[in-house]
């Protein structure tokens, strides 16, 4: 029997969905209607099932999934989505449907249980993560430590064990919190010159067009904060050494037309080669560009 999703009507005055683009609708909209959706709104799908179903190839569905985390609508992680608010749309004051999301929760691996926090996932018995950078048994314990009940050393009392931060709250080697991608990319950006943010913004409004954005000044804000979009910027930046002219090469200098032949044939000429045949006698013609004239290749001997 099909399971029913329902959309409030309202959820196309949202501000956030009036700035996407149709496509991060569509994959939006696919996210919360699928057939592998579940009363957590946190469910196992692969990127290949998500490009297959909704025809966006996987570069884009990469690019997409990006910004929605960056947004904190979704994310995606270890083929698991996460849906943040999916939670605060269900009744979550039944015991049913909270036995139903604990059962969810309680499947999910440590990294997936660690992005819930991180991401804002909207539920209040959010199940604890394992130790960061503890090998994980097949009960998820410690790697030959003998596991009692609950998963924990035996005689050990157990408490709440460390979670797995989300990487934005885990500090870096100077003791300050890491920035998200997004974060990153608005402080590069912002703290560049000003001819460097125009010519990123021209930039992003050719990708933009490109694209065929309904909204391109929407487009542009968001790809202006994009790492892969500014790294690609950078890329075009780097002068490029000229090409060096070889004989023969689409570069080099092109000889100019050749005259009739002494027999008053046309010339078959390769001008950037600078050598040709007339089309009539067969004799062969040089360009010498030392003297900037064709010459027949052997010289016609002077009746003088």
């Amino acid at each position: 029997m099909s399971t029913h999703r329902y959309v409030a009507t309202c959820f196309w005055d949202d501000a956030w969905i009036q700035e996407l683009e149709p496509d991060e609708k569509l994959l939006y909209m696919y996210l919360l209607t699928n057939s592998l959706t579940n009363i957590a709104g946190v469910y196992k799908i692969t990127s290949r099932r998500m490009s297959f179903d909704t025809g966006i190839d996987r570069a884009r569905l990469a690019e997409i999934l990006s910004s929605f985390e960056a947004a904190r609508k979704a994310a995606f992680v270890e083929e698991y989505i996460i849906l943040p608010n999916w939670p605060k749309h269900q009744k979550t004051h039944s015991k049913d449907t909270r036995a139903g999301i604990d059962r969810v929760l309680a499947s999910l691996p440590p990294a997936v249980l660690s992005m819930l926090k991180g991401i804002g996932y909207q539920y209040d018995a959010i199940p604890e993560g394992a130790p960061v950078g503890v090998p994980q048994g097949a009960y998820g314990g410690p790697i030959g430590v003998p596991q009692g009940a609950y998963g924990g050393p035996i005689g050990v009392p157990q408490g709440n064990p460390p979670t797995l931060p989300y990487l934005a709250d885990k500090p870096n080697l100077a003791g300050q919190p890491n920035p998200t991608p997004a974060k990153a990319a608005a402080a590069l950006v912002d703290n560049s010159p000003e001819e460097e943010q125009a010519s990123l913004r021209e930039y992003a409004a050719r990708i933009a067009v490109e694209r065929k954005a309904r909204n391109v000044p929407a487009m542009v804000r968001k790809l202006m904060l994009e790492p892969d979009v500014i790294a690609a910027w950078k890329l075009e930046r780097v002068p490029k050494a000229a090409p060096v002219a070889q004989p023969g090469a689409p570069n080099a200098e092109r000889a100019p037309p050749p005259p009739t032949c002494t027999c008053g044939g046309e010339i078959k000429a390769a001008l950037t080669v600078g050598e040709g045949i007339c089309l009539a006698c067969g004799k062969p013609w040089t360009f010498d560009r030392d003297w900037n004239e064709w010459y027949p290749d052997p010289p016609v001997e002077s009746s003088a």
